[in-house]
């Protein structure tokens, strides 16, 4: 992965092509606030994972991915399942929020 506490909007496309049509600073803003709710010192090498799947869920939970159709209804996405893989790996079942 190559995100870490860098993490541009650009270095998050690379991951994650399907938001390709995300302004930069919304991607940003959403890396930002992604990255205010995970702690490195925790998830250790699963960090950028983490932190690139949470910045896309909370991409995909917006107004414009809810239209987009990449959230369940029940306000999962593919994103919000792998993070939380990572985070029971991690932390022991801390679920997202």
């Amino acid at each position: 992965m190559i995100l870490g506490s860098t993490a541009t909007a650009g270095t998050f496309r690379c991951m994650f092509p399907e938001f390709r049509l995300v302004p930069d600073v919304v991607a940003q803003s959403y890396l930002d606030q992604a990255a205010a709710r995970l702690s490195e010192a925790v998830l250790l090498g699963a960090y950028d994972e983490a932190h690139g799947n949470l910045a896309a869920h909370l991409i995909a939970s917006s107004p414009a991915g809810i239209s987009l159709r990449l959230v369940r209804q029940d306000k999962t996405s593919t994103y919000s399942d792998k993070l939380d893989d990572i985070r029971q790996a991690f932390c022991f079942g801390a679920s997202v929020t």
